[in-house]
């Protein structure tokens, strides 16, 4: 089906399997599908997906709550925050991409507001057009930044800045180089205030050891606690989500879970669809004994 999960579709596949192969041939009166007491035996096991008229029982419906839940988990996104991260780690580089809104730069980062706006507090577009990766650097320049133990230059490759009521989707690599290399912000006739803008920015740190610990000590400025949503990537494979909370002054730390294994992806769809193919049978246990339960046949 268009827009289905796969982890939907691999369950409805289950159900339609089994209930073709396994309830199909155990429902009663087959061969006297006439008889009264046939004909309730089968009313007994029709009715929405199988169920019949008589309640499951409380063993069921945990079955097909675990089931639920299972693939519920694997979908439920983490919630962005004030700074949304997303790291990408190749064989010999890590990229850092980074959304916020525009005065956040300034709050967090100890970015110089005059970089970006005029002494109104209003920002020009136009030159920002001729190039930004001098304010990306500008913007980690009171920043301590380490792989591992040792400090570590990530250089900026672009900054962009787009209009706050249109945010830009940051949940994977390619949603950060898209939105560090794509202006969709036309030239208006107001000049636009810090707070009506979100900035998008990358860096890379190149050549380095990928799989080393990534952190980011913010200067103390005086600013509230920060809400900070992660998601780290192995190869544009997504190892990890996350969610931190850094007070003034503090430390970003993010420990990687190492490269995917290949038999992670295997590890999480046989969990997901022994969970389905648990509901499945409770739901197929259910309809055969409601089928068996109706009443004696006299010879």
């Amino acid at each position: 089906m268009p827009g289905q999960h796969p982890v939907w579709g691999f369950t409805n596949c289950l159900y339609s399997l089994v209930q073709e192969r396994v309830f199909a041939p155990a429902v009663l009166c087959q061969s006297l599908p006439s008889h009264p007491a046939c004909r309730r035996a089968n009313d007994a096991a029709a009715g929405p997906f199988g169920l019949g008229r008589r309640r499951p029982s409380a063993w069921h419906r945990c079955a097909a709550l675990a089931g639920f839940l299972a693939g519920f988990a694997a979908l439920s996104p983490v919630q962005a925050g004030d700074i949304q991260i997303v790291i990408d780690r190749g064989s010999d580089s890590v990229e850092v991409y980074m959304a916020m809104n525009a005065a956040t730069m300034s709050d967090a980062f100890g970015l110089p507001p005059d970089l970006l706006a005029d002494e109104r507090g209003l920002v020009d577009i136009e030159p920002l057009r001729q190039g930004t990766w001098d304010i990306g650097d500008a913007l980690l320049r009171n920043v301590e930044t380490r792989l591992g133990d040792d400090p570590t230059r990530f250089e900026a490759m672009s900054l962009m800045v787009h209009p706050a009521e249109r945010p830009l989707p940051l949940d994977t690599p390619i949603d950060g180089m898209i939105a560090i290399a794509v202006c969709t912000v036309p030239t208006p006739e107001t000049p636009p205030s810090l707070d009506d803008l979100r900035a998008y920015v990358g860096f890379i740190a190149y050549p380095v050891d990928p799989d080393q610990v990534v952190s980011f000590t913010l200067p103390a400025a005086g600013r509230a606690m920060l809400d900070v949503t992660v998601r780290d990537y192995h190869k544009g494979r997504l190892l990890a989500a996350s969610q931190h909370k850094i007070a003034d002054g503090g430390t970003l730390t993010i420990v990687t879970a190492g490269a995917p294994s290949p038999w992670l992806g295997f590890a999480l769809v046989a969990g997901l669809g022994l969970s389905g193919l648990g509901a499945t049978l409770a739901l197929v246990r259910h309809r055969r004994r409601s089928a068996l339960r109706g009443p004696n046949i006299d010879a």
